[in-house]
């Protein structure tokens, strides 16, 4: 009879520690985004209201502080404009005629002479240059660790079974 007695201590006690489901490590996969879903067993559904994340496995904002210079950045350009012809002087055309013997053929040529000055003005300018910036200071940046679809996670149940940590990533 005792060592039937013993067989019944120890099923209560087992049922007692299952009912008051403590702690336990598992692991499972993110079925869903928006809103955030995680799926152990193939049959619990952990939806956000049942998640605590860590910053492992979530979007957050930090906060660095850096000292540097941007990389150079360079610029380079053409500008012109049209040409400009100026002229100043006289123009003076000469008209030759000139017959040919025995024929009734006469031959024309014009001669111009130009005199004075000319200006020709092309107008251009190139530019290169390189700049950098100077970069100090406490910035503050997003850090994208949110959890996408397909990703295998490790969770820690909490006593009591109703909340689960999401530690992190599981890589297999």
């Amino acid at each position: 009879m005792a060592e039937n007695m013993n067989e019944v201590i120890k099923q209560i006690a087992l049922a007692a520690v299952d009912e008051a489901k403590p702690s336990a490590v598992l692991y499972g996969e993110v079925t869903g985004c928006e809103p955030l879903e995680i799926t152990v067993d193939q049959k619990l559904k952990l939806t956000k209201e049942f998640l605590v994340l860590t910053r492992a496995v979530s979007d957050y904002d930090a906060y660095m502080s850096i000292d540097h210079d941007t990389e150079p950045a360079s610029i380079s350009f053409h500008h012109s404009h049209e040409a400009e012809t100026a002229f100043d002087g006289d123009i003076k055309t000469d008209i030759i005629n000139e017959v040919e013997p025995d024929t009734t053929t006469v031959e024309s040529s014009a001669k111009t002479t130009l005199s004075g000055s000319f200006n020709t003005v092309i107008k251009q300018a190139e530019l290169a240059a390189s700049h950098f910036h100077r970069y100090t200071g406490k910035k503050k940046y997003r850090v994208h660790n949110g959890l996408t679809l397909g990703e295998k996670v490790i969770l820690i149940r909490f006593s009591g079974g109703q909340r689960f940590l999401v530690v992190d990533r599981v890589v297999f």
